[in-house]
């Protein structure tokens, strides 16, 4: 009897310490959704000269086209009550569950009263899986352009890359 209860020990200390080298009981909250994203956002300081008043920027489209420039999907800055929402999101999903992501699509933002007319284009995003108990993805870089003109931002982290957007 007394050999059982040995067993029985080492078998349950066993498992317990497998369950703690899995991280057993670990929540984790990845945020992945926005990892690989890159926010385009108006400058709303109107006391600037390179700044937009909401007026100027209430009729904005962001338009999406896939790789043979056909436009797929367009959306307009949402209202609320007086408030305009002065940014657009590209979330590029696919990008967190690879290390590399070459986006194939290319993206305007077009707002005839504001002077607006960008052009984004070869998105390339790179990241890796931190390891450990929750492997969460993380940037290493983020890489665009925007009417032709490169845009580069690095290190690691949990958010995508923002780029201002001002007028002419």
């Amino acid at each position: 009897m007394i050999k059982i209860k040995s067993i029985s020990v080492l078998v349950y200390i066993a498992f317990t310490m497998q369950l703690s080298s899995c991280c057993y009981g670990i929540i984790c909250d990845c945020f992945d959704d926005m990892d690989a994203s890159i926010g385009l956002t108006f400058n709303m300081d109107s006391t600037n000269t390179s700044g937009f008043k909401r007026s100027e920027i209430e009729n904005a489209l962001f338009i999406k086209y896939n790789k043979s420039g056909q436009a797929i999907d367009t959306s307009r800055l949402s209202a609320y009550g007086d408030y305009y929402e002065h940014y657009f999101s590209i979330n590029n999903y696919m990008a967190s569950q690879v290390k590399t992501y070459q986006d194939t699509c290319t993206y305007r933002v077009i707002n005839e009263t504001g002077n607006v007319d960008l052009l984004i284009s070869d998105i390339a995003i790179k990241g890796d899986f931190g390891g450990g108990c929750c492997d969460c993805y993380h940037n290493e870089n983020i890489s665009f352009k925007v009417n032709g003109v490169q845009q580069y931002f690095e290190g690691k982290n949990r958010s995508g890359a923002g780029y201002a957007i001002n007028k002419k």
